[in-house]
């Protein structure tokens, strides 16, 4: 992981299937903190946050609220701090009351100590294709074309939550889009979103295509400018 990261500017980097038991909170040699959250009940999940050790002493809050959803929240000012939501959501093979479930502990993580500025990042197994009417608000003109049930349901989430997906709402040609690739390479979803409840904060969302090679999933990376007011 470090070694992938040593050539790329970041900040806070969340982490699906880490596949860890144990909630803890590493340094790691390179200073940089590894935060990982309890995860006893599944072999192949687990989520966390790599933060740089910059950001070390800007750390109010980490929080597990459940073994597919925890956050960050950082102290930007005197007055202002970031909530930064990571998640895992299920997949198809998972029952419909575990996906409420899960919507309900995003709920839950975003009224937990409120801040100004609150992003959700993560792999939420659901495709959300492109806007297909004006009422459709909390997602942009932009996408890879097809909406699955899961994804009606994220969207619907959005709505009442008031979010917005903001990979829709910039233009980028399909390796700068694409999430997810199968082993075969011929089948390519968009299905890990960057999430805010403010569209002004964020001045892009790309793929890096380098980033995590030997997974079937690539990274996002969300460019955020925020003003850190006194």
């Amino acid at each position: 992981m470090e070694e992938e990261i040593k050539d790329i500017s970041w900040d806070i980097i969340g982490l699906c299937e880490t596949r860890r038991k144990e909630e803890q909170l590493l340094k790691l040699k390179s200073g940089h903190l590894f935060y990982q959250n309890e995860n006893p009940n599944s072999p192949d999940g687990g989520i966390g946050f790599l933060i740089n050790k910059r950001l070390e002493k800007s750390i109010v809050t980490l929080k597990t609220i459940s073994d597919r959803v925890a956050y960050i929240t950082l102290s930007i000012s005197k007055r202002y701090e970031i909530k930064i939501i990571q998640l895992y959501a299920p997949t198809t093979a998972h029952t419909d009351e575990e996906v409420d479930i899960f919507y309900g502990d995003i709920e839950i993580a975003l009224k937990e100590n409120r801040c100004y500025y609150t992003f959700i990042m993560g792999d939420f197994n659901a495709k959300i294709g492109k806007q297909t009417d004006m009422s459709e608000v909390a997602i942009g003109s932009f996408g890879i074309d097809g909406r699955n049930e899961r994804g009606q349901t994220l969207i619907d989430f959005l709505h009442n939550q008031k979010l917005y997906v903001m990979n829709s709402f910039f233009q980028k040609k399909l390796h700068r889009r694409c999430t997810w690739v199968n082993p075969n390479g011929r089948t390519k979803n968009e299905i890990d979103f960057f999430i805010t409840t403010g569209k002004r904060f964020v001045t892009d969302v790309t793929v890096l295509n380098k980033f995590g090679i030997g997974s079937d999933h690539r990274a996002v990376r969300a460019t955020v400018r925020i003003n850190a007011r006194n």
